[in-house]
């Protein structure tokens, strides 16, 4: 534990400013005798959790002429609940669903290509209660799951090399199995930690629940890695994303806080509260990742690490996770469009003061209508390096955000037939804002993009979502040929073109 530590002695191994301590000491005072430090149990063999099949010509997306047609091609109806979550494989050979039905199905992604596209389900894993979020295991193909009874699952998709360069799903091989929880899993995510010192690594499962605590689990050692929790006054959990160098994790509740933790050292770095956060519509829904620069306009991210969290009436926040303030605003019809709050968030130090004012805050939340009466985004992603957006939510739009003309945007499916056509600019002061608006508000400058957003490749009215969008992915066969993924609550999985 470095200079925290008395023994220098974590996890059973020893840590390298130990050994450098040690040994420097020796240095220091060669007449000393030599006592090496206690031999150390080996570590056990790492998960076999499987290997990302390479490929000379592994699929990659267009990162900049691909857009959406909203054009349905397969409609997948296999699920008996509400699917929750998507993931895709990093090879793009197979994308997972899972669902309150208690199952996670594994789909064949490359079977998209054909004229006639398939939809053949190579696998299905039965949980022991409703899958609510699913995480791909980095660098390999397991998926890990976390369950409403706050159960985690991990398994492997075992595979065989198929034709050009493809890949074959075979079966499915549990790898980890834990007992419920107190509390439902609100998300799970997978890293692995290298160790040059000892010359190993930790594969570990992070996962979160409603109630507030946060654990890391070590599939090699099977022990607890690490474990954290929220003070019970900062609201239930509702979210947690990790930091792509694995070096922090963000976490936020249903009463507009934000905290970020480092995980290294397993301690509360800051906390701030949303703006405006004493109104019931700036509950934090979900977290996502955003990336460390936008689509090359000022104030889009900057190259400082960012995230975007799903907040308030129709609002997606991108925060800049250094400055606490708001690098980019997206604000989408319908929705209480007023003036914009404060673009920067309050910081929180634990007083009892402010304990005080976020539990009252609570107990006024409960006067006001119910949140149902108000859209949100519950899902939105954006491909890594690419410069465009694509949100869902509970209005049953899908809308496709870009980055660097924000009049190119425009809805891909579930606009309903005689609704206002939508347009969409920006501001650009202390962030950029990019606003969904009615095309009569719109400006006159803006008039040349109306014909396009009447186009089929743009809108579509067949086959829309009938509940609520989830979650949102894209995935790219091996022709190079890319596709949309959505889910929603009434049981859908959609493939658009």
């Amino acid at each position: 534990e470095g200079e925290g530590g008395a023994e220098g002695v974590f996890n059973g191994t020893i840590s390298s400013e130990a050994w450098d301590e040690y040994f420097g000491h020796v240095v220091r005072h060669p007449n000393i005798p030599f006592h090496p430090p206690p031999r150390c149990t080996p570590p056990p063999p790492p998960p076999d959790l499987g290997v990302i099949t390479t490929s000379a010509n592994k699929p990659t997306l267009d990162r900049t002429t691909w857009r959406p047609k909203g054009l349905l091609a397969l409609d997948i109806l296999e699920h008996k609940g509400a699917v929750n979550r998507i993931v895709v494989s990093e090879d793009q050979t197979f994308f997972a669903t899972c669902s309150d039905d208690g199952t996670i199905n594994i789909w064949d992604g490359q079977k998209l290509d054909r004229a006639t596209p398939s939809k053949r389900l190579k696998a299905t894993y039965q949980a022991s209660s409703r899958v609510g979020c699913l995480s791909m295991c980095s660098n390999t193909q397991s998926v890990v799951a976390g369950t409403i009874s706050g159960a985690i699952h991990v398994f492997r998709i075992d595979a065989s090399p198929g034709t050009n360069g493809s890949t074959s799903l075979q079966r499915i091989s549990p790898v980890y199995v834990s007992r419920g929880k107190n509390s439902p899993i609100v998300e799970v995510a997978h890293y692995n930690h290298a160790s040059s010192a000892l010359h190993c690594f930790q594969s570990v499962v992070v996962s979160a629940t409603a109630n507030g605590v946060v654990s890391a689990w070590d599939l090699r050692s099977q022990k607890e890695a690490w474990t954290t929790m929220l003070p019970p006054h900062m609201g239930p959990l509702s979210s947690f994303l990790m930091d792509p160098s694995h070096n922090y994790l963000i976490l936020s509740t249903s009463r507009g806080v934000y905290s970020c933790h480092d995980a290294r050292f397993n301690v509360p770095v800051k906390s701030w509260l949303h703006p405006s956060s004493a109104s019931p519509h700036n509950s934090i829904n979900r977290l996502f990742a955003y990336g460390a620069t936008g689509g090359g306009r000022r104030g889009a991210g900057g190259g400082r690490p960012c995230f975007m969290s799903s907040v308030g009436c129709n609002e997606l926040w991108v925060w800049d996770v250094e400055s606490l303030t708001t690098r980019i605003l997206f604000r989408m019809l319908p929705g209480t469009h007023g003036p914009l709050p404060s673009l920067r968030g309050t910081p929180l130090n634990n007083t009892p003061e402010e304990k005080t004012r976020l539990l009252n805050d609570a107990k006024n939340h409960l006067q006001y209508a119910k949140p149902s009466q108000f859209h949100s985004v519950r899902a939105a992603y954006r491909p890594p390096g690419c410069n465009f957006l694509l949100t869902g939510g509970t209005d049953k739009m899908v809308r496709y955000w870009n980055l660097d003309d924000a009049s190119s945007s425009f809805v891909v499916c579930g606009l309903e037939e005689g609704a206002p056509r939508r347009s969409y600019a920006s501001e650009n002061d202390f962030a950029t804002i990019y606003q969904e608006l009615p095309t009569s508000d719109c400006d006159a400058s803006l008039s040349k993009y109306r014909n396009n957003m009447e186009s089929p490749h743009r809108t579509t009215v067949s086959a829309p979502h009938k509940d609520a969008i989830l979650d949102i992915k894209t995935i790219t066969t091996a022709e190079n040929n890319t596709f949309l993924l959505t889910c929603c609550r009434g049981g859908a999985v959609k493939v658009w073109k």
